[in-house]
């Protein structure tokens, strides 16, 4: 009779390592080295309960972790857009300077009564005002700071496992 129940110990302790994993080992060990069934139970329910705060903890974690990076991100994506928006107005006031000195030089070249001195005066303002209009374009957007890169999307963490799969619920 001993034999049988050493048997049966072994084969209870080995499918519970088989099918359910750490958390029913160690109930099925209780009960093969004696202990009462309550105190299996009584484990079984602190490892259950052990689990359920390990889980909230992660759901938690990765609620807080999402929402700092979508509030960083949000913050990288309205930096983004001013730069985009500074760097639009500093061209717009680029090609505004450049097209009114352009205007004046062929108002001069194409007039009939202008002296070659003169049209040549003109086209020597207008390359003066475009290399002065582009040397501030350049000053302006040295001035601007740069972007940099969008933050990193959080690494998910490891969700808890359950360690006892084999056992009911209830």
């Amino acid at each position: 009779m001993k034999k049988i129940s050493q048997h049966v110990t072994a084969v209870v302790t080995a499918s519970a390592l088989l099918f359910a994993g750490a958390g029913a080992v160690s109930a099925a060990d209780s009960v093969a080295r004696g202990q009462k069934p309550a105190t299996a139970i009584a484990e079984y329910r602190e490892a259950k309960a052990e689990f359920k705060a390990a889980l909230e903890t992660y759901k938690a974690n990765k609620q807080t972790v999402m929402a700092e990076y979508k509030a960083a991100f949000a913050a990288w994506k309205l930096a983004s857009a001013e730069l985009l928006a500074a760097r639009k107005a500093i061209e717009e006031t680029y090609r505004a300077a450049v097209r009114a000195a352009h205007t004046a030089k062929q108002a001069v070249v194409e007039s009939e009564t202008a002296t070659e001195e003169e049209k040549l005066a003109a086209i020597a303002t207008f390359k003066a005002a475009k290399k002065s209009a582009f040397e501030a374009k350049k000053t302006a957007l040295a001035a601007l700071s740069p972007l940099g890169a969008p933050p990193a999307k959080p690494v998910k963490a490891t969700k808890p496992v359950k360690t006892n799969k084999g056992q009911s619920g209830r």
